[in-house]
């Protein structure tokens, strides 16, 4: 039919649209510690970089999900990009820790984009449907992160090969970021329709309202301006189910943040791998997520309730944060663990991202996945000082120290699926 035509040709712009920028922040992670002790950087502020990434994310997800309720998902989608271009090309040419903080502050405005595609998706998707189509997002971010660190490798072997741009690596790879960026903005430009109901184009807004019975709200009248943002949070705030899946949303990534900062520490230190084997550890993580993401998840969410899937992710992801620790140092029960955490991570991410746009009124799409965001960013802020201060001197007689620190994270999941079970039950989409 028509409309399955346009909405898959809509979903794959969006998927390669997230793919595009997240290839140029993943080739980025391995290398931007090295610049930053180039700069005298110390320790801490290396890992303050992750932080002010997340602040900016915070103070901006909320704002840039409202405005695009007012102005429309396309242009937030173009202006988040060339800001993502624009921190690319200064961490090229920083040349002091301070520059790569501005940068980092940057590419956490840019991240907007991530709110803004989930958006997207929710305009030109039904209730019965949005849970398998939100798995691209995460299909997205396991493809770009792992082909991201494999570009990134590749950039530097040619400049050492070639002796290109004067040996600077970290410059070599932000021209890279730059021409994928500029591409993918003229991509999104030319290819992506406006999906939101203000502003999309006859033809599709009639398709849309086919696949999408909610999709024209009854009350639009709302404006980008203090009053307006104001009366948006009130009503917002009166919906009970959506704060409850705030806080499990912060939860969740609370402890999947421990995760993401001391798998390379542990695998380090409590499985002693080298700096080899991490690398291909992540390479596997990677493969892991695109699986997940591309065949687990999307048939899951496609027979089953994304209140259940939920559930089913949490005890995959709880049950990986007990495991990793527990079987130190061997390697065989930690890739089984790491394959419970890719696939819990893989249908968790849509089954909340997916509740949370059912609970939050039409009109209001962008500004929910933005809050969203902004309470991710706020969880990716306090998550990793938590866990890495139980790393290093432990919690509660020294207990949750090292790789034990793992068991606050499987802690703190547990307390959002108790939270689930007591919430979700009213939650779930028509079978």
């Amino acid at each position: 039919m028509q409309h399955e035509k346009i909405q898959n040709k809509i979903l794959k712009i969006i998927f390669f649209t997230i793919f595009i920028d997240l290839i140029g922040f993943g080739m980025f992670l391995p290398i931007l510690p090295q610049i930053a002790r180039e700069f005298h950087a110390s320790d801490s502020q290396i890992a303050l970089l992750a932080t002010w990434f997340a602040f900016a994310s915070f103070i901006s997800g909320g704002l840039l999900g409202y405005t695009s309720d007012v102005f429309g998902r396309k242009k937030i989608l173009l202006v988040t990009i060339l800001i993502s271009c624009l921190s690319q090309f200064l961490t090229g040419i920083a040349n002091s820790y301070l520059f790569l903080v501005l940068a980092k502050i940057l590419s956490g405005i840019g991240y907007g984009n991530i709110a803004t595609a989930q958006a997207c998706i929710s305009d030109i998707t039904s209730f019965k449907d949005r849970g398998r189509y939100m798995s691209i997002i995460g299909l997205a971010f396991g493809g770009g992160f792992t082909v991201g660190p494999i570009f990134g490798t590749i950039v530097v072997l040619s400049i050492d090969k070639f002796q290109l741009f004067q040996g600077s690596y970290i410059f070599g790879i932000a021209m890279l970021a730059v021409f994928l960026n500029v591409s993918n903005l003229i991509f999104v430009a030319y290819y992506l329709p406006e999906t939101h109901f203000k502003f999309a184009n006859v033809f599709y807004r009639g398709i849309f309202e086919k696949i999408n019975p909610e999709y024209l709200p009854k009350n639009t009248t709302f404006n980008l301006n203090k009053q307006s943002i104001m009366y948006a949070i009130r009503e917002i705030l009166k919906i009970k189910i959506f704060i409850a899946f705030m806080v499990i949303l912060f939860l969740q990534i609370l402890a999947f943040s421990g995760v993401e900062t001391l798998l390379p520490f542990i695998l380090k230190d409590a499985y002693f791998f080298g700096n080899l084997d991490i690398y291909k550890s992540y390479i596997i993580i990677g493969v892991f997520s695109i699986i997940a993401n591309a065949f687990i998840a999307k048939k899951i969410l496609k027979y089953f309730k994304e209140s259940l899937v939920l559930k089913w992710g949490y005890i995959l992801l709880i049950l990986s944060m007990i495991g990793i620790p527990f079987y130190a140092p061997h390697p065989y029960f930690l890739f089984l663990s790491l394959s419970f955490l890719c696939v819990g991570i893989a249908i968790a991410n849509p089954s909340i991202n997916t509740l949370i746009s059912i609970s939050t009124p039409q009109k209001y799409q962008g500004f929910g996945f933005g809050l969203a965001q902004a309470v991710s960013s706020l969880a990716r802020m306090i998550g990793p000082a938590l866990l890495s201060l139980s790393y290093q001197n432990g919690i509660g007689d020294s207990y949750f120290i090292k790789e034990k620190a793992l068991y606050i994270s499987a802690i703190i999941l547990f307390t959002g699926l108790l939270i689930g079970m007591a919430f979700l039950k009213g939650s779930c989409k028509n079978s």
